[in-house]
């Protein structure tokens, strides 16, 4: 209400006629020059501008315009283009004069020729705009450029093809047109024209057709003429379509050679192939063969049996109509085939005989003989040949002298084994009876022996007070057999020393017999028995000892002895000097298996302390302090080894005290377990593995214990089913003469039911024996205990005789082991000892 009331409306109005008189006055009056004269100023200007773009392509345009005073210019577009777009647009600096820029892009089209577009200028200062200026684009086209497979590499079999294909683009503009021809062995699958306008590609496949495996010259071509630089390189390779190979014929077991050729398939098609084999006619092989792609046949070659001959070179051709491979072979030569056609030599009823041997191998046949002595080829020669197809006869004649028995005639055809030939000996007869004893009974018999494979005769001429028993008067012994002829001594009749009785065995001579009718031990020859009194033994282990009596009715003191040169010493067993510290390390390795044995037997006792006799003979008799007739010596391994050494027995003769050969001059028969008489030949072992007496023990099958019980189960050497068994123990005995039971009595006494149970188990084979099995429980055995027993039959149905005594052991008894803690103890003590100076020593 103050402020109405002071307001006056006249100062108001004055005021505003003033102010509007001044606005008058401002817009009426030009701002540059108030009161001067009005000037003209012409507009900006420009020229039309012409530029070429690459299809497709762009480019920046510089807008150019231009004012006569030279002030700044602003430039605007006005149209656009029609077959492009503008792009980046770039003002001129505002502060003076200058052009502006647009980059025009292309829109790629075929068709367009030509575009334009228009822009103005307008003059910063003083207003000025130009008229439109027009830009005129004319669109060009690069020039053609064909971009292609430079080289491309083809591979293929004789007879099949490989296919490439090459990829051609125009990488420039217009059209571009041209064609691919290659030439032989190349070809192109279709026409092999082209017409590529800008940026287009087309393929182009290429056959490369070999039809031999000749080298293939490279190819260059020139596809499209508007572009000569571009080229395009063929390279191809033919391969074999297949390949062959002949592998080494061998000869077959009925002469018959054969062999294979490998061909394999190197293409991807089927191949039929021929096959030529020169010589013609010779080998038979398929004319054609079938192989499918990827595979390897073996084409089989022979030459029949019926082809005999040596090396033969063969050349193999395998073809097709692209390909042909030749390449050589040789077939071996067929190897002699010598036969024997004489299947024995008879020389029963003459003197000679013919060997004849065939070839019927296709190479010269070689071979040689190996005779008896008393048989001698006719010309002297022992080694032959057989042409091929042909037989070779060989004269034998025979002596009539030597040893016929067991002889064999060999042919040796240089193969792995000889051919025995049989011969059939005339009758040779040889008396086996060495001397006739009437010492001890009326009767001696002569064995003679005929080895010859037909009968033959003797007679017998004998001295006063001897007659023979049998009537005959000409004795007759067949073939391979021997006859005993018994003779007998006349009652009251004296026999003087040194007669003999005549033995005349027709051409094999005559001999003469001693004639032995005292019991002086000065005329006894020879009483210690091979293999009775002096027996061979050989332990599990494979020891070997030689046993023998001591005393015999008119000897003692009996001894082991060796022959060499004709004079015999006492044997004394060969011990090879290890030197000091072999004896030292055997010391000590025997102290340290004392202390080992001595702990396994408190652990196991069974395991170790049951002991058996080796094959059945009286080791264990003399283990046991049991036997003080027999002695035994060990033989070391290089003295039963060397088959030189000759051994004999002596004794004592009672009265005259003087020592003398006791025994046949003896060699060790390992292979027969037997001791062999120096005359006799070492025979190899049957089948039936060595001879055994029937009434010995072979060995323990199995030992088992339970708690105190001992089971032991032995193989007999005979026995039937009927036979039963029991157990005596041994508690004494004493040597006898001539005895039953070896030479030996004993005193024993049959244990019973509760000591020791016998079971009879029934038979088993080994080494084409059969044998007895019996198994016997030995019940608490006491520690440190030992008793001598042996098998006896109780009922006897084949009149078998008690087995050799072997000793049965209880556990050892427990021993405080004080070698081993002294030993110890010593050890430790030089220890001490010593260890304060090897200090000192050291330091």
């Amino acid at each position: 209400m103050v402020a109405l009331a002071n307001f006056n409306p006249i100062w108001f109005v004055r005021r505003v006629r003033l102010l509007l008189a001044c606005l008058v006055v401002c817009f009426a009056t030009p701002r540059n020059a108030i009161g001067a004269p009005k000037e003209l100023r012409p507009p900006p200007m420009g020229e039309t501008i012409s530029v070429e773009v690459m299809r497709g392509g762009s480019r920046q345009i510089t807008l150019k315009a231009f004012e006569g005073r030279g002030n700044p210019l602003g430039y605007e577009m006005v149209t656009q283009p029609h077959h492009g777009k503008l792009e980046d647009f770039q003002q001129a600096d505002g502060n003076r004069q200058g052009f502006a820029s647009v980059t025009y892009a292309h829109r790629n089209d075929e068709e367009s020729k030509e575009d334009e577009f228009t822009f103005r200028a307008r003059a910063l200062i003083g207003g000025g705009v130009s008229s439109p200026i027009k830009v005129k684009v004319r669109i060009i086209d690069a020039p053609p450029k064909l971009q292609i497979t430079r080289a491309v590499d083809f591979s293929a079999a004789a007879g099949e093809s490989d296919l490439q294909q090459i990829i051609l683009v125009n990488e420039g503009g217009g059209m571009l047109e041209g064609r691919v021809a290659p030439k032989e062995p190349f070809h192109v699958e279709g026409e092999g024209h082209f017409s590529l306008g800008r940026g287009r590609m087309t393929n182009i496949v290429i056959r490369f057709s070999p039809q031999s495996t000749d080298a293939v010259a490279p190819q260059t071509l020139s596809p499209a003429p508007a572009d000569p630089s571009a080229k395009i390189i063929l390279r191809g390779v033919a391969t074999a379509p297949f390949s062959a190979g002949a592998e080494p014929m061998e000869v077959l077991a009925d002469g018959e050679r054969a062999g294979t050729i490998a061909i394999t398939n190197l293409s991807t098609s089927p191949l039929v192939l021929d096959i030529d084999i020169e010589p013609k006619g010779i080998v038979d092989a398929p004319a054609t063969a079938k192989i499918r792609e990827g595979e390897t046949a073996r084409i089989a070659l022979s030459i029949g049996a019926n082809k005999k001959g040596g090396d033969l070179s063969l050349r193999i051709c395998v073809r097709n109509p692209h390909y042909s491979q030749e390449f050589a072979t040789q077939a071996p030569a067929v190897p002699a085939e010598p036969e024997l056609l004489t299947p024995l030599l008879d020389f029963r009823e003459k003197t000679e005989a013919n060997l004849s041997v065939t070839n019927s191998g296709g190479l010269e046949a070689r071979f040689s003989l190996e005779l008896p002595e008393n048989i001698k080829p006719a010309g002297g020669a022992v080694k032959f040949a057989v042409a091929p197809g042909k037989v070779t006869n060989v004269q034998l004649n025979i002596d009539g002298t030597g040893d016929t028995s067991g002889k064999t005639a060999y042919l040796d055809l240089g193969r792995k084994d000889k051919i025995p030939v049989a011969v059939l000996w005339p009758a040779r007869l040889q008396v086996l009876t060495k001397s006739l004893d009437f010492r001890s009974t009326p009767e001696a018999e002569i064995v003679v022996e005929n080895c010859g494979d037909v009968a033959g005769s003797l007679s017998l001429n004998l001295p006063r007070g001897i007659r023979q028993l049998d009537e005959a008067e000409g004795v007759v012994v067949s073939a391979r057999s021997q006859t005993k002829l018994r003779l007998g001594r006349e009652q009251n009749s004296n026999l003087p020393a040194g007669i003999r009785v005549i033995v005349e065995l027709g051409r094999d001579g005559k001999i003469g017999l001693p004639v032995i009718s005292t019991r002086s031990i000065e005329n006894e020859v020879f009483a210690w028995q091979l293999n009775k009194d002096v027996k061979l033994e050989q332990s599990a282990d494979g020891k070997v000892s030689i046993s023998w009596a001591t005393d015999k009715q008119g000897w003692t003191n009996a001894q082991l002895e060796v022959v060499q040169e004709g004079a015999a010493t006492v044997y004394q067993p060969s011990i090879e000097d290890a030197g000091w510290w072999a004896a030292m390390k055997a010391w000590w390795s025997d102290k340290i298996e004392r202390v080992r044995k001595t702990i396994d037997g408190q652990r196991n006792f069974f395991k170790t302390r049951t002991k058996m006799p080796g094959e059945g003979s009286e080791n264990e008799v003399s283990d046991a302090q049991a036997q003080p007739a027999w002695n035994r010596m060990g033989i070391p391994a290089q003295d039963y080894e060397n088959s030189a050494m000759i051994w004999r027995v002596s004794a004592e003769a009672i009265g005259s005290g003087e020592r003398k050969q006791a025994s046949a001059e003896f060699r060790l028969g390992l292979a027969e377990k037997l001791l062999l008489s120096v005359q006799e030949t070492v025979t190899a072992p049957s089948n039936q593995g060595p001879a055994v007496p029937l009434d010995q023990p072979i060995w323990t099958i199995s030992r088992k214990s339970e708690g105190n019980d001992l089971m032991v189960t032995f193989a007999l050497s005979h026995g039937s089913e009927d036979t039963q068994f029991a157990v005596e123990r041994i508690t004494g005995f004493r040597g006898s003469r001539e005895s039953d039971t070896g030479g030996v009595c004993y005193a024993t006494t049959k244990l019973p039911q509760s000591i020791a149970t016998v079971a009879n188990i029934g038979f088993v084979s080994s080494a084409g024996m059969k044998l007895r099995t019996v198994t016997v429980r030995f019940k608490n055995l006491q520690r440190g205990s030992a008793m001598l027993c042996r098998l006896v039959p109780t009922n006897n149905p084949t009149g078998q005789i008690p087995s050799a005594p072997f000793l049965i052991e209880g556990p050892p008894a427990r021993r405080f082991p004080w070698r081993w803690l002294l030993t110890t103890a010593a050890a430790m003590l030089v220890s001490l000892l010593i260890w304060p100076r090897l200090r000192a020593m050291a330091n």
